[in-house]
């Protein structure tokens, strides 16, 4: 049997490496507060590119990281 490691999003049963992504998503939030931004832009896209005909979900990470820095952006005050 090969090994398996999952990446980004956890796998149950399986070893997997992750990113923080709640904290990622608020020290980016705080970084732009200390920065004095009062409004930005946070682009993303809902799939990654085409692989023919078929189209990947955004992994769950992805969502996970741009919930964090709303919640923390709208705490301060920035409008996203």
């Amino acid at each position: 049997a090969l090994p398996v490691v999952a990446i980004a999003d956890a796998v149950p049963g399986i070893p997997s490496v992750c990113v923080d992504d709640d904290g990622s998503g608020e020290l980016l939030a705080q970084l732009l507060v200390e920065r004095g931004d009062k409004s930005v832009l946070y682009l993303t896209h809902p799939f990654y590119p085409d692989f023919g005909d078929q189209r990947l979900p955004c992994p769950a990470s992805v969502f996970r990281r741009v919930e964090s820095f709303c919640r923390a952006a709208e705490a301060a005050d920035i409008t996203v």
